[in-house]
């Protein structure tokens, strides 16, 4: 059975994000995807906050449903 893996944390984005922008100063533009990629993880998880936040969010949404026959 594999183990499911957290997902990475914000520290860990960052990490990654400093990386791809030593690929682009030392190998160029042909490592910008990765850069590009791993900004949009940063932005991704400092925007998707605790998991608290997110299931507030969740049921905030689904009480504006209208109730469903």
């Amino acid at each position: 059975m594999s183990k499911i893996s957290d997902p990475p944390n914000l520290k860990e984005v960052g990490s990654l994000l400093l990386i791809a922008a030593q690929l682009v100063d030392r190998y160029g533009p042909s490592m910008q995807p990765w850069l590009d990629r791993a900004e949009r993880e940063y932005w991704a998880v400092k925007s998707r906050g605790t998991n608290v936040d997110r299931i507030k969010k969740m049921l905030a949404e689904h009480d504006n449903e209208p109730p469903q026959e």
